[in-house]
């Protein structure tokens, strides 16, 4: 059972992943307006949850049998007009990188699996 267990712990499909998210485009919400914050997601199972920007808004989503994440989430801007922001990345190994985006930014994530 001790076995099982430390094997489903390093399954990449189930844990935490963080680090940085680089700005290419625009400003991504960073309360310094500088180039760089901190995201954070979890998988389990085939469910994702992005935070980006050590933020309070979630985009969910989904990692397809390849390691593809995709994930969203749509919320009123201060135009009151639809905000989408997308996260899409690949899952290799330890490691998820991907792109960050919302109409205002665009920007280059690079994730670590936490310990």
């Amino acid at each position: 059972m001790l076995v099982l267990t430390s094997c489903a712990n390093d399954d990449p499909r189930s844990g935490r992943y963080a680090g940085p998210v680089d700005a290419v485009q625009g400003v991504c919400g960073l309360a310094s307006g500088g180039s760089h914050s901190v995201a954070s997601l979890q998988i389990q199972g085939d469910s994702v949850l992005f935070t980006p920007a050590s933020g309070v808004l979630n985009l969910k989503g989904h990692v397809d049998e390849f390691g593809h994440l995709t994930a969203s989430t749509t919320t009123p801007g201060v135009d009151h007009k639809p905000f989408l922001m997308v996260f899409e990345g690949d899952l290799r190994g330890d490691q998820i990188e991907g792109r960050y985006a919302t109409p205002l930014c665009r920007a280059t994530v690079r994730l670590r699996r936490a310990g």
